[in-house]
This record gives structure tokens, sequence and C-alpha cells, in this order.
């Protein structure tokens, strides 16, 4: 069974390497990849949810994500998006 905290790592993780894939001059990219690689990855990306979309999820559905392993996430990569405070 997953849990919530695992589903919204995996989420964000997934996220996370699909950036890479697009990245190759990063500190982190991922270098040597096919040009439709990289161009699947952007199409998957231009829909993807970002930490403020999980976030919404998590709060609504705390069964389905984890709005705790979120905030620190978006703590973690000093995010440019901001999320609603906690209460």
């Amino acid at each position: 069974m997953t849990l919530p905290y695992e589903r919204t790592r995996a989420v964000v993780n997934t996220h996370d390497f699909l950036v890479r894939l697009l990245s190759p001059y990063n500190k982190d990219g991922i270098k040597r990849i096919p040009k439709a690689v990289r161009e699947e990855a952007l199409w998957l990306l231009r829909h993807y949810p970002r930490p403020y979309d999980i976030y919404a999820a998590a709060t609504c559905a705390p069964d389905v994500f984890d709005a705790q392993e979120i905030l620190r996430y978006n703590e973690g990569r000093h995010a440019v998006e901001t999320l609603p405070e906690q209460d």
C-alpha cells in the first residue's frame, strides 16, 4: 500500500527527473539523451502538477497526497512558487 507521503515524493521526484532530462548543462542534468526523449519530457511537463497543485490536492484529499511533504520539498528547493501558509 502506498502512503500519501510516498505518493507525494514520487510525484515531485518524477518532476525533478523530467526537468533533469531537459537540462543537460545544469549541474544535475542528464547528458547524452536523444532529442526525441527530451521532447517527450517537455511535452509531459507542460501539464505536470506543480508544487502548488499537489498542495491543493493534499488539502482536499489528505489520504492521497501529504501536504507536509510538499511543504518540506518546497522549502528545500527554495521554490519561487509560494504555497499557502500552514495553519
